[in-house]
């Protein structure tokens, strides 16, 4: 089964500093520090939902909660079929 509910919980009530993950699965949960492919050396990738506005790569401008997760939902997920040619 997957935890992503249960481990943005912890990160939400600070019982976690951040998530430690393999996939983005967390963002739509509004985790709000997740690490991504951190690797022996603890190198990884560093993710804050605070800081989403602020991407220069992509215009999140604007954007509220409900938009975001519409967004990934949009974009394809695990419990849903995907848009076609997406």
């Amino acid at each position: 089964y997957e935890a992503d509910a249960q481990m943005t919980f912890l990160a939400v009530s600070r019982q976690v500093d951040a998530v430690i993950t393999e996939d983005s699965d967390l963002i739509p949960f509004g985790c709000p520090r997740i690490i991504f492919k951190m690797d022996k050396f603890g190198q990884g990738v560093q993710f804050q939902y605070s800081m989403l506005q602020k991407n220069k790569e992509l215009n999140f401008e604007g954007f509220n909660r409900q938009m975001l997760l519409e967004m990934c939902i949009l974009s394809g997920c695990d419990y849903l079929p995907s848009l076609p040619g997406s």
